[in-house]
């Protein structure tokens, strides 16, 4: 009976561990600014985000919107606002009026002010 119940304790462990990695990525994101947002800054978003004032996410893959918007990590997709920041680093296609990339980028930056504190590989307009 000890080792069933064992068993079942450690099953739940490890599916309940399963389940919180999973919880941490969400497909859309709407953001009023941050805070106010439907998932909090430390979620993954794969898919859309869309944000009215200012949004903050860890990592970002998708149709990024808004007009600023920041992404703690790394960054990957098509993303059109006022301001861009990624901490990490970012591939795609990135149109911001301030465009900011604190690791490497890789793709098409277009903007007013384009910056990357990394390697660059692509086009700058």
């Amino acid at each position: 009976m000890k080792k069933w119940a064992l068993g079942i304790m450690v099953l739940t462990i490890l599916v309940g561990t399963g389940m919180r990695v999973q919880a941490e990525e969400r497909p859309i994101d709407i953001a009023l600014f941050s805070p106010i947002e439907l998932f909090p800054a430390e979620y993954d978003i794969k898919g859309l985000r869309f944000v009215f004032l200012y949004g903050v996410k860890n990592n970002f893959t998708g149709l990024d919107l808004g007009l600023v918007n920041v992404t703690n990590g790394d960054w990957k997709g098509l993303g059109l606002g006022l301001v861009g920041v990624v901490q990490g680093n970012a591939k795609g296609i990135k149109f911001n009026t301030i465009n900011y990339v604190n690791g490497d980028f890789t793709g098409w930056q277009a903007g007013f002010v384009n910056f990357v504190n990394g390697d660059f590989k692509g086009w700058q307009d």
